[in-house]
C-alpha cells in the first residue's frame, strides 16, 4: 500500500500509475486480505473444533465409565446404531412418520433418524450439545431415570451410544405407527379396523396414563403433540378375537428437552417448533412444568377427536373444531369439557394427569356399556360423513 501510494506521488506524471492500475492493485491486496482473514477464520475454528470434540470425548468416556460403573445396560455400540438407521434419506417432517425406510429429520435437539432392525422400529436421536459439567451431569441423570420407566404406555429406552465424538445417540422403541401418520397420513389403509370413537377414546387412556406415569416420577416431557404418542398394533390373531385390531398408545419424545434447555440457541429454535401445542406461558418463561404438558395433551385431545390439526395459537379456536363433529356420540361432550379443562388460561386451574385418567377412563366405561351404544364406527369416515350431509342436504330441500 506504502509502494503505491509512493508511485502516485511521483514528480513525473509519466511514471506515475494509471487510475485503473491503482484500482486494479487496491482491488489485488483486498482480495489478499481478506483471503488471509478467511483463512485466519478457519484455522480458529478448526482449534474450536478439535477442543470441543477433545472437550467431548473425554466427557462421553467419563459417562461411559460411570454408567459402567453402576450396571448401566443400555450401552449401544457405534455398529449397531449404523445397523438400525442405514443410510437415512433427508425428508420433510410430514414424510418422517410413513414408510419403512429409514427417514431424517432435523430438529432443535439435533437429527433424529427413523429406522428398523428384526422388524423393530427405533427412533435415533443424535444429539447436538456442549458437554459440559452442568449438561454431563443432567445426562446422566436423565440416562439412569429413563432406565428404570417401565410402563406399557411409555416407550422405552432402547440404550444410548457414546461412541459417537461429535455428539450422543438416544435409541427408543417406536411403535408400529405415529398418532400423527394415522390421524392426518395414509397409516390406517394398512388395518382393516373402523378408527370408531372407542378405539380413539383407548388410545387417548393409554396416552394420558404413559404421561400421568412420567409425571409420578418427576418427569416433565416438555414437547407433548401427536407426533410424540405411537401406537403399538395387536394383530387379531394375538388377540384371539376376530374382527378386533387393538391399538397399544405410548408417550414418546420425552426427556429430551430437559437437555435441550441448556444450549440457549437452540432452546429458543425449540420454543417455535410446534408453537400450537405449547403452552402461552411456556413460550414466555421456557421453563418446563407438568402443568404446561396438560395443555399440550389438551390440544392432543382436540386433534384426536376432531381429526384436524390445529395450527393457531388460540385455545377458542382450538375448542372450535370439536363443535364440527356431528353430534352422534354424547360423550363427545366431556371430551370437550375435559380438553377446555386442560387447556385453561390459568395453569394453577388445569387438571392434573391422574385426574385426567380418571376423567377418561370413566368416558370410555360409559360408552362400552351403553345398552343402545352409538353407531360411531364410520363417524370419522370423511367419505360418510360427505355422503351424510348430502342426503340431509336433500332431504332439507324436499
Amino acid at each position: 500500500m506504502a509502494n503505491l501510494a509512493l508511485d502516485c506521488l511521483k514528480s513525473e506524471i509519466e511514471d506515475r500509475p494509471q487510475m485503473k492500475e491503482v484500482l486494479e492493485h487496491l482491488c489485488s491486496l483486498k482480495r489478499k486480505m481478506l483471503e488471509q482473514e478467511r483463512k485466519i477464520a478457519e484455522l480458529m475454528e478448526e482449534r474450536r473444533i478439535a477442543e470441543l470434540t477433545e472437550r467431548r470425548t473425554v466427557a462421553f468416556r467419563e459417562i461411559k465409565a460411570i454408567l459402567q460403573d453402576i450396571g448401566f445396560e443400555r450401552l449401544v455400540t457405534k455398529e449397531k446404531i449404523d445397523s438400525i438407521v442405514g443410510n437415512p434419506k433427508q425428508v420433510s417432517t410430514s414424510e418422517a412418520f410413513s414408510g419403512k425406510s429409514s427417514v431424517l429429520i432435523q430438529r432443535a435437539i439435533g437429527k433424529i433418524c427413523m429406522g428398523h432392525l428384526k422388524n423393530i422400529r427405533f427412533i435415533v436421536i443424535k444429539m447436538s450439545v456442549e458437554a459440559d459439567e452442568i449438561w454431563k451431569e443432567m445426562f446422566l441423570y436423565e440416562m439412569i431415570m429413563q432406565s428404570r420407566i417401565e410402563h406399557c404406555n411409555v416407550a422405552k429406552l432402547f440404550g444410548c451410544c457414546l461412541d459417537h465424538v461429535d455428539a450422543p445417540v438416544l435409541v427408543y422403541k417406536y411403535g408400529d405407527i405415529g398418532l400423527h401418520d394415522a390421524l392426518f397420513g395414509n397409516a390406517w389403509q394398512q388395518f382393516d379396523c373402523p378408527f370408531a370413537c372407542e378405539i380413539r377414546l383407548e388410545i387417548a387412556v393409554g396416552a394420558a396414563e404413559g404421561l400421568a406415569h412420567l409425571h409420578s416420577l418427576n418427569v416433565v416431557h416438555g414437547d407433548v403433540r401427536t407426533a410424540n404418542v405411537v401406537l403399538d398394533v395387536y394383530s387379531k390373531s394375538k388377540l384371539e378375537m376376530p374382527g378386533i385390531t387393538a391399538f397399544m398408545a405410548k408417550i414418546a419424545g420425552y426427556g429430551t428437552q430437559r437437555l435441550l434447555s441448556l444450549d440457549k440457541a437452540k432452546h429458543e429454535i425449540f420454543l417455535t417448533e410446534n408453537i400450537h401445542y405449547k403452552d402461552p406461558h411456556f413460550l414466555k418463561t421456557g421453563l418446563m412444568a407438568k402443568e404446561y404438558d396438560v395443555y399440550g395433551f389438551g390440544v392432543v385431545l382436540v386433534e384426536l377427536f376432531a381429526q384436524n390439526m390445529v395450527q393457531m395459537h388460540d385455545v377458542n379456536m382450538v375448542l372450535k373444531e370439536l363443535d364440527g363433529i356431528p353430534a352422534r356420540c354424547h360423550h363427545l361432550k366431556e371430551i370437550k369439557k375435559l380438553a377446555s379443562w386442560c387447556l385453561a388460561s390459568k395453569v394453577t386451574e388445569r387438571p392434573a394427569m391422574d385426574k385426567v385418567v380418571r376423567c377418561l377412563r370413566a368416558v370410555l366405561t360409559n360408552l362400552q356399556n351403553l345398552h343402545d351404544p352409538c353407531n360411531c364406527k364410520s363417524m370419522y369416515n370423511k367419505s360418510a360423513m360427505q355422503s351424510e350431509q348430502i342426503t340431509s342436504a336433500k332431504s332439507a330441500s324436499s
